[in-house]
């Protein structure tokens, strides 16, 4: 069971995209995939564990009370494994924001995709993860020390608040400089190169037209999102996601969802 909160806090609305939980409590095998994204994802899960292959995630039980980590963005498509009762909290940053919580996120510092917040917060994560394993606390008083904890780490970082580091403003000050400088600093502050960063946009964009536009042809919904034609659209999603953007959509209206996951 998937369930998105909102807040009331101007950091949250400027720099996090959502936030979500999501619990399982049958063992049961659940097996689904993870469309491309651009959107860094720090992910809670309470007493799991991930594993990390190339492209495949296991999610499996754990005595350990919390393992805390960043999914950076990536290009191809991710596919999850979890056949265990679990419970995860996911704070998803929108792109070009995650650099304002802490200065230790690079591009050097993940393995699969992923960074351990160990080398994010060494220490900080040891006091949070003592609150959030409290006996008498609900998912909401969770996410809301999470968010605390992240407000914490976001005035702490040196300079944060002598300029302008919203997404926005990030995004057009890098697309400004000259192409050489723009690609190394698009990498550093989104994980991806700029034309992947694009690729993964568009057809994001068009899957989510498809679905909420039924009656729209994939052919009108390809030239609106500037592929050269139909087949384009699906050469770009087969590369990405190994299937074909008309069973993602009967997926996504299937299960009323947006373009973020489908089941084969």
């Amino acid at each position: 069971m998937i369930e998105f909160h909102t807040f009331q806090s101007e950091m949250i609305n400027k720099y996090i995209h959502k936030i979500y939980s999501s619990i399982q409590n049958e063992i049961s095998l659940t097996h689904y995939n993870c469309l491309p994204s651009v959107y860094p994802i720090l992910t809670f899960l309470f007493h799991s564990e991930a594993e990390f292959d190339t492209n495949k995630v296991t999610i499996k039980h754990s005595k350990n009370g919390i393992q805390c980590i960043l999914i950076l963005p990536y290009s191809k498509t991710l596919n999850i494994c979890n056949s265990n009762p679990s419970k995860e909290i996911s704070i998803v940053f929108k792109p070009f924001s995650i650099h304002n919580f802490s200065a230790h996120i690079s591009l050097e510092t993940r393995s699969n995709g992923v960074v351990d917040t160990d080398k994010i917060w060494p220490s900080e994560l040891l006091a949070l993860n003592k609150k959030l394993l409290a006996s008498d606390i609900s998912i909401r008083r969770q996410i809301n020390e999470i968010i605390l904890f992240l407000e914490k780490q976001f005035i702490s970082h040196s300079g944060i608040n002598k300029k302008d580091c919203s997404p926005k403003v990030l995004f057009e000050s890098i697309m400004q400089l000259p192409e050489r400088s723009l690609y190394r600093k698009f990498k550093k502050y989104s994980f991806l190169a700029p034309k992947q960063f694009e690729k993964i946009i568009r057809i994001r964009k068009a899957l989510n037209q498809a679905k909420q536009n039924e009656e729209t042809s994939l052919t009108q919904i390809a030239h609106e999102q500037d592929y050269f034609d139909q087949a384009h659209f699906n050469k770009e999603c087969q590369n990405m996601a190994s299937i074909s953007p008309g069973k993602i959509i009967k997926n996504m209206l299937d299960r009323d969802s947006d373009a973020l996951w489908y089941q084969d």
